[in-house]
């Protein structure tokens, strides 16, 4: 008898320990972390994206100069001495050797009172990867003008929009 009541106290005290301690669970720690890096900028070098001093027939069409200032234009267009047309120019800087997208907006041009509004579009490289020394990156911006036939002469200006983000 004194057996079967040993093996029954047995059978309890082991029935009594929680299941944790059978295997039936585990606890361990895991691993977290941050990086910060230097935020993303643009600096504009203050130049224009200047489409160049023009004379315009009663067509119109468009004047594109490329990200390195190169003009061209329609048969009914024709660049004349004046402002010599150019690119603008970006430099991006921020955390070296990260690579990050450029997207450029379309824009217009304002002139002289009762004139019309020229409408441009931009091209630029998409992106790129900022230097592993010195953090940047310059971009230049051209871009094709849309002139009316007959527009009116005086200067016009305007703006347009760029965007830079980390990829």
């Amino acid at each position: 008898m004194k057996k079967i009541a040993f093996g029954i106290a047995v059978f309890a005290a082991v029935a009594a320990v929680p299941a944790s301690a059978a295997g039936a669970s585990a606890t361990t720690d895991g691993d977290a972390a941050a990086e910060i890096v230097a935020p993303i900028a643009i600096l504009h070098q203050r130049a224009t994206l200047h489409f160049g001093t023009l004379v315009v027939g009663s067509i119109g069409g468009t004047v594109v100069v490329d990200d390195q200032g190169n003009a061209s234009s329609s048969p009914d267009i024709t660049h004349v001495p004046g402002v010599t047309p150019t690119a603008d120019v970006f430099t991006v800087s921020g955390e070296p050797g990260r690579n990050f997208s450029f997207v450029t907006e379309a824009g217009k041009v304002s002139g002289p009172a009762g004139s019309t509004d020229m409408g441009f579009t931009t091209s630029a490289a998409l992106g790129g990867t900022l230097d592993n020394l010195t953090g940047t990156f310059d971009i230049n911006v051209g871009g094709e003008l849309t002139v009316n036939g007959s527009q009116t002469p005086g200067s016009y200006v305007g703006t347009y929009r760029v965007t830079a983000a980390y990829n």
